[in-house]
């Protein structure tokens, strides 16, 4: 939801600048610091002139959510068929919790405009991820048929098929990427789901093309970097998390790149510096912290490691997860018979938890003692039925790639195993 918003206020703002050249002659004449010719000027108790006028002043008050859909509500009264305004209104009410009003307010957005692409996507997955109705799609899919050539909706019905039909969602992407070449967005969301598809080296090239045409943003730089990472290319993934802290180097983003950047090309004593960095920001992704619980354990710090991963397990809903870092943790402390020990009960007892085979199959190489001589013989072919989607397995759970370095560094014996990156 909250990526969502972000993209509504950020069309809002570009929607805005065009209401506002369109509405000076409607709403008056104004001098060079916004006056009206008469004197007046509108401020935040005043009630706007016309409905143009209202909507940019809502658009202007987008940090104030209920002036803002006060004013909505003022530009419908003077014009009961403004589509945009209900649809306005909408995302507001939507992003209050106000489901039952935004849900009638896309509705009647669609219905004063029946070609109105974005309030059919918007109200589709309005209904499919806050409403909890799978038939949203049919919304989705009513706007991709109606025009199957404007690039927002089309990445918005991509969205919909990656999972459930993604040889489909692919098609339409080299469609819109041959169709408008010099457009980002086909490139990013097909760098994305190459991505997630583990096709790490052409996800990179699209990153990369997407870059080339204008989405040069420190985030989209960090992503691309982790899919090198992915790639095994390193050099130049640290080329660009260089570049992306250049355009912002207070990115928590990037600090966070730059930490595992410092641990995979084999320098992970000043990680811990990054890391602290990216964990003081406002929004932390909780399984990052298990990353770095792993370079306190590595550094000496069991106590630190130890409040990291309770954080995460106070934070999120996986005691598995939490379990199998403390028990890679104790492996990083020199306990490798422990740490054997609490994953082989892991694994006992959830044998479909892959990630927990593969930090027992690198303890194991590292201590044969470390798995019972009756259960090596079990763990040798699960891994070996695992091998081809181990690589994405380790991707897939980044902090399972930064303990593997790390242990790597006291148990170089590990890379026997080849199913981390080079």
């Amino acid at each position: 939801m909250k990526h969502r918003l972000h993209f509504t206020l950020l069309t809002a703002g570009l929607i805005g600048l065009i209401l506002l050249s369109g509405c000076v002659t409607s709403a008056g004449e104004h001098d060079g610091d916004g006056r009206d010719v008469d004197g007046g000027k509108a401020g935040i108790g005043m009630i706007p002139p016309s409905p143009s006028r209202a909507m940019v002043e809502a658009l202007n008050a987008w940090d104030d959510v209920g002036r803002a859909i006060d004013l909505y509500s003022h530009a419908i009264e003077i014009d009961p068929e403004f589509a945009l305004a209900y649809f306005k209104r909408a995302e507001l009410l939507r992003h209050i919790g106000a489901f039952e009003l935004a849900l009638d307010d896309y509705t009647r957005a669609i219905e004063i405009e029946p070609g109105f692409l974005q309030a059919y996507v918007e109200r589709g997955f309005f209904r499919m991820w806050e409403l909890g109705d799978e038939a949203g799609a049919e919304d989705i899919e009513r706007a991709y048929s109606i025009d199957p050539n404007d690039v927002p909706t089309a990445l918005a019905f991509v969205d919909l098929l990656e999972w459930s039909e993604p040889e489909h969602a692919l098609e339409i992407l080299n469609r819109l990427t041959a169709e408008h070449p010099d457009h980002p967005g086909p490139f990013l969301r097909r760098a994305k789901m190459r991505r997630n598809q583990g096709e790490y080296a052409a996800a990179a090239e699209d990153f990369a093309q997407a870059i080339r045409r204008g989405l040069d943003e420190p985030w989209i730089r960090t992503e691309r970097a982790m899919v090198l990472v992915a790639a095994g290319e390193l050099t130049e993934a640290l080329r660009e998390t260089e570049i992306a802290f250049e355009q912002d180097p207070d990115s928590p983003d990037v600090a966070l790149m730059r930490a595992r950047l410092t641990i995979l090309i084999g320098g992970p004593d000043s990680a811990g510096r990054f890391y602290q960095a990216y964990l003081e920001s406002e929004w932390v992704h909780q399984p990052v912290k298990l990353e770095a619980a792993f370079v306190a354990a590595a550094g000496g710090e069991m106590d630190r490691a130890g409040d990291l991963i309770r954080s995460y397990e106070e934070m999120e809903d996986d005691p598995l997860r939490a379990q199998l870092a403390e028990a890679g943790a104790l492996a990083l402390a020199g306990e490798s018979g422990v740490a054997g020990d609490r994953a082989l009960q892991i694994v006992r007892d959830q044998e479909w938890y892959a990630p927990a085979w593969a930090m027992l199959a690198a303890i194991a190489v590292a201590n044969r003692d470390a798995v019972p001589p009756e259960f090596a013989e079990e763990l040798e072919l699960r891994i070996a039925e695992m091998r081809p989607d181990l690589r994405r397995l380790v991707f897939d759970h980044t902090e399972l790639l930064i303990w593997l370095r790390l242990f790597g560094e006291e148990h170089p014996e590990i890379g026997d195993l080849n199913f981390t990156f080079p």
